[in-house]
């Protein structure tokens, strides 16, 4: 059967769990017909379930949990998931669009105080990125079509994506206060509102999913959500080993065994993308000119916390190979691989140290040290 990447999509990880060179691949693939999923070794005390959330697969890992609890935890994954993807989705009827709609008629809403500390926290890491991950480009993606399922023909207009840049407001102009009458979130910029969190909201749920499991007892587990994950503990005795998929080929690039309690992240330029008169364009909007950012094809984050590596390989893919040292060192993450064009490497010495590349020959590389 042949595949085409448009239906990767998210499906850029594999999840590996060995220390030698003889792994035990755990990884998935989304296939038009559905997912595949391989092990070396049946025999492994590993629960292992898939649950649609997102609009994508998620993997729930478990190691040394038996099938009724591990259904019953992937039972409250699943639901947990499904509640905050209604809660925050961009393009649906629910909370976040009426909050971007009371937002734009008098730029003001009253907001719970968890809702009010996630968006603080977008916001926060949109300073740190100096915007280039930003939380507000939801009239952009829409203009590019990227907001629903149904691939994109062809780019918008110079003049259409011009004006759609006028309309977005500065990061500044959001405040969140709160007093004994609530939460609220308010904007002093006139112009239309929405917020769209789609950059990091999987990073925040796989982070929020792994606070449930270890409320629940369960200290070795992998929440992969539809390629983005985070890891805890270990498989017994061997550590989980993470395969970075190559973002040309469907093969793994390269892998990487997690210290125990990691997250990896990666934007790519193969997720959801369109070509047109011989010019591939992607859902990585660069909110400094309205165009997908071209210079790399692919950004992969190692940090502890989900979110943070979430919103920074998107800011990474657009800061491209001569700006993600400063905006890396801006948004505290030393874990940092980038792959340009011509599958050239980019690491910082924190990361080389810990990679090992699974094509032949071995790619070009470039370490960095950030400033």
């Amino acid at each position: 059967m042949s595949l085409n990447v448009n239906w990767l999509k998210h499906f850029h990880l594999f999840t590996l769990a060995s220390t030698t060179r003889s792994v035990s691949f755990l990884f998935a693939l989304i296939l038009l017909s559905g997912v595949v999923a391989c092990s070396s070794n049946d025999d492994e005390p590993i629960y292992r379930n898939q649950i649609l959330a997102f609009g994508t697969i998620v993997e729930v890992t478990l190691f040394d949990i038996d099938e009724t609890e591990g259904d019953r935890l992937s039972k409250d994954i699943r639901e947990m998931m499904e509640e905050f993807h209604h809660h925050w989705h961009a393009w649906q009827p629910g909370p976040l669009t009426a909050l971007n709609n009371a937002l734009s008629q008098t730029g003001y809403s009253k907001i719970s105080a968890e809702d009010g500390q996630l968006i603080a926290q977008s916001l926060t890491l949109a300073k740190t990125s100096e915007g280039l991950f930003n939380p507000i480009l939801g009239k952009l993606i829409a203009l590019w079509g990227f907001q629903g399922e149904e691939t994109p023909l062809s780019p918008p207009s110079k003049q259409n994506i011009e004006e759609a840049m006028t309309l977005i407001p500065s990061i500044d102009k959001f405040t969140i206060n709160s007093d004994d009458k609530g939460t609220h979130l308010s904007v002093a910029s006139g112009k239309p509102i929405h917020f769209d969190l789609g950059g990091f909201a999987k990073g925040v749920i796989v982070d929020r999913s792994i606070e449930y499991l270890r409320r629940q007892g369960v200290n070795n587990a992998i929440i992969n959500a539809g390629g983005d994950l985070r890891a805890i503990g270990s498989a017994g005795e061997r550590p989980w080993r993470i395969g970075i998929r190559h973002p040309r080929d469907l093969g793994v690039f390269a892998s990487i065994t997690i210290n125990k309690d990691e997250s990896i992240f990666t934007s790519g330029d193969y997720e959801r993308y369109f070509e047109y008169e011989g010019k591939r364009y992607h859902h990585i909007i660069d909110p400094r000119n309205g165009y997908p950012a071209d210079s790399v094809a692919s950004v992969t984050v190692l940090h502890h916390d989900s979110a943070t590596a979430d919103a920074a390989a998107t800011a990474l893919f657009i800061a491209g190979t001569q700006q993600w040292q400063r905006i890396a060192k801006s948004m505290g993450v030393e874990h940092v691989m980038l792959i340009d064009k011509e599958n050239k490497v980019y690491l910082t010495p924190e990361l080389a140290q810990r990679m090992e590349y699974e094509v032949s020959p071995p790619p070009v590389v470039e370490i960095r040290e950030l400033p």
